[in-house]
């Protein structure tokens, strides 16, 4: 009860809680929803088989989870990686679009996928892959030009 009825609390890492809101009790917005920084998969492969690999951990050479194609937008997940030769990864997610293949109809179901892309290997002599999306495209994550290649 009392002044704090109508707060809005919310955990927070590595440990204890924050006020996001106390306006409903008299008291100022503390804290606003902000998205995950955006990022576009800016190279195309001349072998044409896949784009940009999606692994399952940090390391470049962890299970490959799928392929990303040119103007794919993936959503970052977490601090990017410098590695000790300068290439920087980055944790993602991005909606992959599967074909289900228990259902007779033709539903699209999205699956959400996460992994590790390299964001910038010029530094070892390789591409840059990604880019990140301004804000105000309204875009979202999601892997418009390939429904998910595995």
């Amino acid at each position: 009860g009392g002044k704090a009825q109508g707060c809005i609390r919310m955990p927070i890492q590595p440990c204890g809680w924050v006020t996001a809101d106390a306006s409903r009790a008299g008291g100022p917005q503390y804290l606003i929803r902000a998205h995950a920084p955006r990022w576009r998969a800016i190279y195309q492969s001349p072998t044409g088989n896949g784009d940009v690999i999606v692994r399952a951990g940090q390391e470049l050479d962890s299970e490959a989870v799928m392929s990303l194609g040119f103007g794919d937008i993936v959503e970052q997940a977490g601090p990017s990686q410098t590695r000790h030769d300068g290439i920087v990864r980055m944790p993602i997610t991005t909606s992959q679009g599967r074909r289900s293949d228990s259902r007779e109809d033709e539903d699209t179901l999205n699956v959400k996928v996460s992994g590790w892309v390299t964001v910038d290997a010029s530094s070892a002599g390789g591409p840059v892959f990604f880019k990140i999306v301004p804000d105000s495209s309204g875009e979202t994550p999601s892997n418009n030009n390939n429904k998910g290649r595995r």
